[in-house]
This record gives structure tokens, sequence and C-alpha cells, in this order.
């Protein structure tokens, strides 16, 4: 493993974090070069507005992963909503990022579905994890999400829960302790149908020790 830096994201960041999420989400597959990039910096916008925690992990200063967590009593943050904002204007002058935003509301209306399965007061949502797919099984994820979760323990945001889908590493949480609570399928149409199976987790920290 090469030596590595967890921080903040900063500006400077955006573009190449843009790009690993382009890969992790075989953005190639469905959509033009030029709407990958409006997608994927609307994805990363949307989840960094969303978030009260949030660290990448570069080596060599370049950012290879991110880990983000929504904490659901705190406020979030609003450093990135300039960022968010543009982007999504730009999706919206796009007939494909319009048909895209449909696609996005089915996968929430699936995960409200999912939020039935438990009636536990959770602390924090594990919200957005990835590491460039030349980087998975090296170790960074896992030291990504051990800070994480140190940080969660630490602020006593001891129950947590995560949406996860069948083309994600989702055996990564089954193996950090996670519980399956349920899935559901569904049927997405970005540019070509597909379908996927979404997933939700929860743990609880202190059982977890």
């Amino acid at each position: 493993m090469d030596e590595y830096i967890i921080r903040n994201v900063k500006k400077k960041d955006y573009e190449q974090l843009a790009k690993i999420v382009a890969d992790v989400w075989c953005m190639n597959q469905y959509y033009s070069d030029k709407n990958i990039k409006i997608l994927s910096n609307l994805y990363l916008a949307h989840e960094l507005t969303r978030q009260n925690y949030c660290r990448i992990i570069t080596v060599d200063n370049k950012p290879i992963g991110l880990i983000a967590l929504h904490e659901l009593k705190n406020k979030k943050s609003n450093i990135h909503r300039p960022y968010f904002i543009k982007y999504l204007l730009k999706t919206l002058s796009s007939k494909v990022g319009r048909k895209t935003l449909k696609e996005i509301k089915v996968l929430d209306k699936a995960d409200s579905a999912l939020d039935r399965l438990s009636k536990r007061n959770y602390d924090v949502e594990l919200s957005y994890f990835f590491v460039n797919s030349e980087n998975h099984g090296k170790g960074y994820g896992t030291i990504l999400y051990e800070e994480a979760m140190k940080y969660c323990i630490d602020n006593k945001l001891y129950n947590i829960f995560l949406y996860t889908d069948s083309k994600s590493s989702y055996k990564f949480y089954e193996y950090k302790g996670f519980k399956l609570l349920g899935s559901k399928k569904e049927k997405l149409d970005l540019m070509k149908p597909y379908h996927i199976e979404l997933y939700k987790y929860e743990k609880n920290l202190i059982n977890a020790k």
C-alpha cells in the first residue's frame, strides 16, 4: 500500500472525484462523454450537500476514494451548495439529464419502501462511499471506513444505516457486521433498460464491539 492522506474535500478535488463516480457507476455504458461529465458531477455534488462528515483518501496528492456521513439530527454542510446548483441547472437543461432525474425518483421511492422494514431511530446514514476501481482490494476502503466509524463512536452516533445495490460492493458491509434488512428489485431505463436490486443495511456500533 502506498502512503496516503485522509482529509476534507476541496474544490480542486471535484473533477477527479466525479471521474471516479463515473467509473464506479459504469456511466460509459449508458451515457455520452458530455452527459457523463454533467451527471457524475451532479451525483457527487448532491451527496456532498447532504453530508455532515466527509473525508477523502489521497495517494500522491490525488483523490482515490471518499466516504460521507449524514447525521440525521445535525445541520448539513452548505460548503458545496454552489457546486450542486451549477450541475443541477446543467442537468435540467438536458433531455438525458431530465430523464435521469426521473429514474432517480424511482430509486428514492424504493428506498422509502425499504425504510418501513425497521422502526429503529437511526443516528446517522453512511450516505456515500467509494474507492476507484484500480485501488480495490488494497485496503484503502477499510481505512476510510474505520476512520468514519471512529468519528461515529466519538460522537455517540451508534445506530447507522445505509442503502446500496447489487451493482455495488455490498458484501463489504456484511463483512463489516452490517445486517441486511431487506431488498427491492427495480427496472430502470437509463438510455437502455436494466434491472437492479436495492438493499438496506443497518448496524449498531455498540453491539458490534
